[in-house]
């Protein structure tokens, strides 16, 4: 059996709007409109690099199935370079991309191949004349597709190995939508060899054998939500084994770094945290951007607690230079940090502030959070409708959580 190899890519998402940038500045704008476009550019430079026969697109090339003229154009500019070098791309439409406006602008580099919409369709994969591989695969042609397609997937015997390509929430991976649901025994009934998925948002390997089934995530992480390093999967056979290694692709890594200030006492053991922390990720993007996470009781808990302070430390921190990136921006400063007493203590002793701290236990209680949100609610309804939201839910588990802490600040603290 004559070995092979290619990349299993998913969930491009070119074109992505990123309507919230926060207080970005106009560079970091661009560089994040950009960065989907650049981790689709090294796919195309790792399938030439690696000598791959054909690439695979599991769904969501586009962010929207009214694509925008960018997105085309650079989606296909990439495919005919891998048309010129031999490399051929098998595509199926997910839930974004779904529908047949993908080709009405332009005509398609010869090897590129689309899996018809709704019903399962087969390719065959030659080299140096040999079948080495037959793809089954199907597009979506509507959005809320909730048909379980994995189903239709049948070994046909026309090729020694054979992959499926399906764009599907499989097992009900939480938070995803529950587009083309199927399970693992679905999957495995289908008796392929490689099921390349798209869907879901992370790198997630289902099964590593018999069959392989995989997840690669998005070549480019776009929120807060995908954090870690995002890529595709290098795929070869030879004979009948399977190996994946996963490439990283990504032009600007996504993270969220929680610092404990409990050993700190000073702001600049803070700075040097951070610094360290960031200094972990080098090498694994040209940028980073991060949300970092206060944790922890200590000294630097009142400084950190003033009203301004939050808004002061993410202006240094965004001013700063990290070693190992070319640049690093701070989404958002998220403190919750706590003075520095023993709580469980303080509950015990017969102090007011043990009754305080009583107190506040009761409000988080089953019992006493609805009393303090039907509370909130008539102030909210007679007064202050038109000023602020009512906080639900984990806010209002916040608010009693940073009462307690400006309560003990203020029982507990030196005087001025």
């Amino acid at each position: 059996m004559t070995s092979f190899s290619f990349i299993h890519a998913a969930d491009l998402h070119l074109g992505t709007p990123f309507k919230n940038l926060g207080e970005c500045d106009v560079k970091w704008r661009e560089r994040l409109r950009e960065a989907p476009f650049r981790a689709f550019e090294r796919i195309i430079r790792l399938c030439i690099e690696k000598g791959v026969d054909f690439l695979v697109l599991a769904g969501d090339v586009y962010d929207s199935s009214e694509q925008n003229l960018r997105a085309q154009v650079r989606f296909r500019d990439g495919l005919a370079r891998l048309a010129q070098h031999g490399i051929k791309t098998y595509i199926a439409k997910g839930n974004h991309d779904y529908g047949d406006a993908t080709g009405a602008r332009f005509s398609w580099p010869d090897g590129v191949c689309f899996f018809p919409e709704g019903q399962v369709g087969s390719f065959l994969h030659r080299k140096n004349g040999e079948v080495v591989a037959e793809l089954l695969g199907i597009s979506y042609p509507d959005q809320n597709t909730t048909q379980n397609y994995a189903r239709s997937f049948r070994k046909s015997g026309r090729a020694n190995y054979t992959i499926g390509v399906l764009h599907s929430n499989v097992g009900g991976q939480p938070g995803y939508d529950n587009y083309a649901p199927c399970s693992l025994a679905d999957l495995r009934a289908a008796s392929l060899d490689y099921w390349a998925l798209g869907h879901v948002h992370r790198k997630l390997v289902l099964s590593q054998m018999d069959p392989v089934i995989a997840y690669p995530g998005p070549p480019q992480g776009r929120s807060a939500r995908e954090t870690g390093p995002k890529g595709c999967f290098l795929v070869e056979v030879i004979g009948t084994k399977t190996s994946c290694t996963f490439l990283p692709t990504a032009e600007v890594l996504r993270e969220t770094i929680s610092l404990d200030i409990t050993p700190w006492e000073k702001l600049e053991d803070l700075f040097s945290g951070l610094e360290e922390a960031i200094e972990t990720y080098a090498g694994s993007a040209g940028y980073l951007v991060a949300r970092v996470e206060l944790t922890g009781r200590g000294l630097l808990h009142k400084e950190l607690a003033a009203e301004e302070t939050r808004a002061e430390l993410l202006e240094e921190f965004r001013g700063r230079s990290f070693r190992g990136f070319r640049g690093v921006y701070l989404d958002d400063l998220v403190i919750r940090t706590d003075p520095e007493i023993d709580k469980e203590a303080e509950r015990r002793s017969q102090t007011i502030t043990a009754d305080f701290l009583r107190a506040l236990a009761e409000l988080t209680e089953e019992e006493g959070a609805p009393q303090v949100a039907a509370a909130l609610s008539s102030l909210y309804d007679s007064k202050y409708r038109r000023y602020l939201e009512l906080p639900r839910g984990g806010e209002l588990s916040e608010l009693i959580r940073a009462a307690e802490n400006t309560g003990l600040d203020l029982l507990l603290g030196e005087e001025d």
